[in-house]
């Protein structure tokens, strides 16, 4: 977490270890090698109830995606194989900031707009078009 004082206004934002300022949540893509239940799935790390997660398809808004708590479904890949951890101890946790949306089965292109408790928006385009992958 990174915090940012300016007189008596602190603000905040969470920074990946190696990854861009503006990478704040993960895509999961619907019937991808890690999708669930056919749904675009999209984890926001530092979401709280002051944020909000809306996804547009083919242009259209569709509204808010619907927050769920479950595993992560990297975190749930990644801790499956138990042979490969360096700390057997390690077990996938559910967390409460999941979020996701059931695209029409032909839909081109996703946009999720995710807006932070200080009006900062990260927006991610996703090509569900074989040939713009």
């Amino acid at each position: 977490m990174v915090f940012h004082a300016t007189g008596d206004k602190l603000t905040h934002y969470y920074k990946s270890i190696g990854a861009e300022r503006d990478k704040q949540f993960r895509v999961y893509l619907p019937e991808g090698e890690l999708s669930e239940d056919d749904a675009l799935v999209v984890n926001v790390w530092d979401w709280d109830e002051e944020w909000s997660v809306i996804w547009k398809q083919d242009g259209k808004e569709m509204g808010e995606m619907q927050q769920f708590s479950g595993i992560d479904p990297l975190i749930k890949d990644i801790l499956s194989d138990r042979d490969k951890l360096i700390h057997s101890w390690t077990n996938p946790v559910e967390t409460h900031h999941l979020f996701k949306a059931f695209p029409d089965n032909d839909a081109k292109h996703i946009e999720i707009i995710v807006t932070d408790a200080f009006g900062r928006k990260y927006k991610k385009n996703i090509s569900l078009v074989e040939s713009e992958k």
